[in-house]
């Protein structure tokens, strides 16, 4: 029965070709076959396998964002491009993996009347990862696309207009209340067969709160960015309230790492539970032959995590280069992370050997995962990190309540900063070369999720997009910005099958 349901998302998935072309089926048939948990449950994990997969996987706004001296391959992305985001060439612009999840979230909610021989304890657990999983994806819809499509539900036929980024927004928080709602602490989740889960990746209350303190947080800045009629404080306020909760252990026992060396020790252990994180992308090693991480530091790191690989190749295998100057400018010589999340930062630096490039050697995650390779000398090959990828982690919960309530002017602010400082051993805010206190906690951010994938939307947010990302940012007049420029254009191949929805204005003009 289990992979008969395999076969009808499967079908279902492809007769609604990016959710816009939307087959009907009769929900009392659908129904039919969750007549057991393990037919439920094959649901849950094909809409979490494609967010395992797809989720972070050829996001533009994070190439644009990242911090690097050097690339390889994404200049045209970093510098808005129209013929590396145009659908002949571009795998950024697609949104289709994010409706396929959509759809299979509507088909749990749908039918959950029809469900049989399942513990209504047990259904609320499949209720609540179909409202977090909408949840989390129209928030993603909202940061990458600003207007996006709504969906009503499986059955619906018609073309679907794009909703305002604001409706988009709500709509996310909506599906995140109901999830916080729902779900247990993660201490209380159970799988399938009663086992207490080990896993970050299926919702939780905590993971609900952490994606509503990024929502409202998010909401207020697009009212502050575009003057949308809305009330940004109360939103900040918000972002606060959800903070809190994480951050005083109401929803859940997170805690940060003791020091930036164990914090990195976590990040690189699949097998141990790491306290400070909230919500984690897991690494699938048997998801096929050659296992993919989401872990988006892959992009900088060969030498010295590949054990194969040897200083040489450092300077050629990489897409993402930053310099040791860089990185002595961005951390004082005093900052743990310096040499935490650098290998051999302060030998590296100091040798003028030809051994060594002048970069950093991004270490934040350490153990490489092998795979089997025929055509290898040694007959393994490095695949990725052998690690799981922490989406949400407490570091970021206090900084982002931090940036909030430096954008409410309230001074708590610089406590929470200086609580992740005081971690690294850095100086307290104020120090030398902080600027004013929203900007302290911008480049405290840049600091501690460096390689994270989270910067784009910081600069957005904080509206430094003009000095903080490449000089072709700084280009954007104010109609191109209000015309949807920091957004992502929409796939040609939505359009070739609904004919009501509208390219953004400002890449409308470009293609």
């Amino acid at each position: 029965m289990k992979k008969y349901v395999y076969v009808l998302c499967c079908i279902l998935l492809t007769a609604c070709d990016s959710l816009l072309d939307v087959v009907p089926e009769n929900a009392s048939t659908i129904g039919n076959f969750f007549k057991s948990e393990k037919e439920l449950e094959s649901i849950t994990a094909e809409m979490n396998s494609i967010i395992r997969s797809y989720f972070l996987d050829n996001n533009a706004h994070a190439y644009m964002g990242v911090l690097s001296d050097r690339t390889q391959g994404f200049e045209e992305v970093r510098n808005l491009s129209p013929s590396a985001l145009d659908e002949n060439s571009s795998p950024y612009i697609n949104w289709k993996n994010h409706y396929d999840a959509i759809y299979l979230a509507n088909l749990i909610l749908e039918n959950v009347r029809n469900i049989k021989n399942v513990e209504a304890g047990r259904v609320d657990f499949h209720v609540g990862q179909a409202y977090f999983v909408k949840g989390l994806l129209y928030f993603d819809l909202a940061r990458r696309w600003g207007k996006a499509i709504i969906t009503k539900s499986t059955s619906a036929t018609g073309a679907y207009a794009t909703s305002p980024t604001l409706e988009v927004i709500d709509t996310a928080i909506v599906n995140a209340r109901k999830a916080f709602d729902i779900l247990p602490l993660f201490e209380d989740m159970k799988d399938i067969s009663g086992n207490v889960c080990t896993i970050k990746q299926y919702g939780c209350k905590g993971a609900a709160a952490a994606l509503l303190a990024h929502l409202y947080a998010w909401k207020g800045s697009m009212i502050d960015l575009y003057g949308y009629e809305g009330d940004s404080k109360k939103c900040y306020e918000e972002s606060i309230d959800w903070a809190t909760q994480l951050i005083t252990k109401k929803v859940g026992q997170y805690e940060l790492a003791r020091t930036p060396e164990e914090l990195c020790r976590y990040m690189s252990d699949t097998k141990t539970v790491n306290p400070e994180s909230i919500f984690e992308l897991m690494l699938d090693t048997y998801a096929s032959s050659w296992p993919t991480s989401q872990v988006w530091a892959r992009y900088y790191v060969n030498w010295p995590v590949n054990k194969y690989a040897s200083l040489g190749n450092f300077e050629y295998d990489n897409t993402f280069y930053l310099n040791n100057e860089t990185i002595k400018g961005i951390y004082a010589e005093n900052d743990k992370r310096r040499d935490a999340f650098f290998y051999k930062f302060k030998e590296a630096s100091q040798d003028t050997s030809k051994y060594y490039t002048g970069y950093a050697y991004l270490y934040k995650w350490r153990e490489g995962l092998y795979v089997a390779d025929a055509y290898s000398d040694t007959g393994e090959a490095f695949a990725t990190f052998d690690a799981n990828f922490s989406y949400w982690r407490l570091a970021d919960i206090y900084l982002l309540r931090a940036e909030c309530y430096a954008k409410l002017g309230d001074s708590r602010a610089k406590d929470d900063l200086n609580r992740i400082r005081e971690r690294a051993g850095a100086a307290l805010y104020p120090a030398a070369g902080d600027g004013d206190l929203q900007y302290a906690v911008f480049k405290e951010r840049e600091k501690e999720l460096i390689a994270e994938g989270h910067r784009y939307y910081d600069v957005v947010r904080n509206q430094y997009f003009r000095t903080e990302l490449s000089p072709a940012f700084s280009r954007l007049t104010d109609q191109d910005v209000k015309d949807g420029a920091l957004f992502l254009p929409i796939s040609k191949s939505a359009f070739a099958i609904n004919d009501i929805i509208r390219q953004n204005r400002y890449w409308a003009k470009l293609f």
